[in-house]
């Protein structure tokens, strides 16, 4: 199933009769304001397509309990709510005004750090009068959104709030929920972009990401002005056919549902008949070493320590591709960059494989080791001859990694799929110098390991 096959499709998500009303925001209220479509940042506070060939039941495996995984999984997740039809076009009157000659560039996901990092990189181009940004928000008074405009603005007042701290760069805030067509709709037909930032979501439902993932693409295709799509999924999607044990379409394969639906979305993308599409394909995201994600590459620090301990499913000689999950938004910035100056062949219909290094979990204790000043060891689940007395009882008891456990199960793939070969990719497009080591992130972030 190639990643970049030609396809038509049509539409088969249907418009409601009905329009969602805009409301007049004040922006004095300190009220969350989810339910407006956008609040302009020149004032002064915030603010799928169906592929007719092809159903849901066909698209995502559900044989299986499926689970999140560490492979460039977005930490923006949308409430669960009922999926609604697509609201219809709005009128003109309702559409913000604007430069029409610039790109007007949507960032969904704009709190997660896919979608923080996009933002940065934007307003740092050398471009930045060019464009007029968009970003999407499903909560503005979130712990992630207060995160947003204290890394896009550091040292402000933590009372100024992320609408203000928008307004200021003349960034447009918009509302808008995955699991929401009719908010996605709005926003897409009130801010008209040409070209839109998606980095899809990743539960532990890939059902409903599919989903979610449509209500996108469908509320991009009918609003009539996006010309271009920038989407992520991860790195090997369009090799999944070398896996071992893959077989036809990975019907016995344990991470068959995870990669299906990364595929899914990467055709989603391609057949929506917009003028290009670019899909970036990141490695394991670095922001899982951290202490809020850890659970997605090991299972961080025991109590009881004396050494600072890695338990993996990593064999010694496996090299793990990495990248800062902020440095997605790097590649789309050179996308809008380029396609501006004209470079429009090198990004236009292709994936960009982005991986900055591939180490050992054994150099990666190295590197952790040395920004935290202590030695970091690696407890090797496939070598018991290295366990301690400890970790003997862990293992016979099952307090350590199991077998069935989702992050042994990719670890178990990453033994055997070699993902080095995205560093060289990525230092094939000219990008490995732009991005973040993998001494630099855990430097950066040492107080979150």
């Amino acid at each position: 199933m190639p990643s970049h096959s030609e396809r038509t499709s049509s539409f088969s998500l249907s418009l409601a009769p009905d329009e969602p009303s805009l409301k007049n925001i004040d922006p004095s209220s300190s009220q969350p304001m989810a339910s407006s479509p956008i609040m302009p940042s020149s004032s002064e506070d915030h603010g799928e397509i169906c592929n007719s060939a092809a159903s849901l039941d066909s698209l995502v495996s559900t044989t299986e309990s499926s689970t999140s995984s560490p492979m460039s999984s977005s930490p923006v997740i949308a409430p669960s709510s009922p999926i609604e039809p697509p609201s219809p076009r709005f009128q003109a009157e309702h559409r913000l005004n604007g430069t029409q000659e610039n790109q007007r560039i949507l960032i969904l996901g704009a709190t997660g750090n896919q979608g923080r990092g996009c933002l940065r990189a934007l307003l740092s181009s050398q471009h930045r009068d060019k464009y007029t940004i968009g970003i999407v928000v499903r909560d503005l008074e979130s712990a992630s959104a207060a995160a947003l405009s204290n890394s896009i603005m550091p040292g402000q007042s933590q009372s100024q709030s992320l609408s203000k701290c928008l307004s200021s760069l003349d960034i447009h805030i918009l509302s808008g929920d995955y699991s929401s067509p009719s908010s996605l709709s709005a926003a897409f037909e009130i801010f008209q972009p040409t070209t839109v930032f998606f980095p899809p979501v990743l539960t532990d439902d890939f059902r409903r990401d599919l989903v979610w993932s449509q209500n996108v693409i469908s509320a991009a295709a009918h609003c009539g002005s996006v010309t271009k799509m920038i989407a992520s999924t991860a790195l090997g999607v369009d090799r999944r056919a070398e896996f071992p044990g893959w077989g036809k379409n990975g019907e016995w394969h344990p991470m068959s549902s995870y990669w299906n639906t990364k595929a899914s979305i990467e055709e989603l993308v391609e057949g929506a008949e917009f003028e290009s599409w670019t899909i970036v394909r990141p490695a394991w995201f670095l922001h899982s070493l951290t202490q809020r994600m850890v659970g997605w590459s090991y299972l961080g620090w025991k109590d009881t320590d004396e050494v600072r301990t890695i338990r993996t499913k990593w064999k010694r000689n496996t090299k793990v591709a990495w990248v800062d999950a902020e440095d997605v938004g790097v590649v789309a910035t050179r996308v809008v960059d380029d396609e501006t100056q004209g470079e429009r062949k090198k990004w236009r219909n292709k994936g960009v494989d982005l991986a900055v290094e591939a180490i050992t979990v054994g150099e990666l204790a190295e590197k952790m080791g040395k920004v935290l000043g202590e030695e970091v060891r690696v407890w090797y689940a496939d070598e018991p001859s290295t366990w301690t007395d400890e970790e003997e009882q862990d293992w016979a008891t099952g307090r350590t990694v199991s077998d069935m456990d989702p992050i042994a199960i990719s670890q178990r793939w990453a033994n055997e799929f070699d993902s080095s070969y995205g560093v060289a990719a990525t230092r094939e497009l000219g990008l490995l110098g732009q991005l973040t080591t993998v001494d630099e992130f855990l430097e950066r972030n040492r107080n979150l390991i």
